[in-house]
């Protein structure tokens, strides 16, 4: 989709915060992961997951995801559309996957501290 990221990654920061085209690769990089996997893929993903282990169901899962959904983009945003910026702005292509990795375990455990917990416990 983004055949420029290979050479804009090759840049030094200099020529990268310069070069329109790279950074509109970016800009889009970044809008189709924050604005389109996590709220239409991502977080329906993980509610109905967490719904069917816990005994509910799909419609009560996208239920839930509804009455968080502004809470939970706020926050994944606070921690992701800055590293997603970094990431495919900074790194080289071979450091993005370790990078995320670290990234997405900071953000397991605030998405555990905020809804890892079962609405009704036991």
């Amino acid at each position: 989709m983004f055949p420029y990221t290979k050479p804009f990654t090759q840049l030094p920061v200099a020529k990268k915060l310069t070069d329109v085209k790279g950074l509109l690769g970016v800009s889009a990089q970044v809008f189709i992961d924050q604005c389109i996997h996590h709220p239409l893929l991502y977080f329906p993903t993980f509610y109905i997951l967490k719904e069917k282990l816990n005994g509910g169901t799909v419609e009560g899962a996208l239920a839930q995801y509804r009455v968080n959904c502004v809470d939970d983009l706020q926050a994944l945003w606070k921690i992701w559309v800055p590293a997603t910026l970094v990431n495919f702005t900074f790194n080289p292509m071979w450091a993005r996957i370790p990078f995320v990795a670290c990234t997405s375990l900071l953000w397991t455990c605030i998405l555990s501290y905020m809804r890892g917990a079962a609405e009704d416990p036991e």
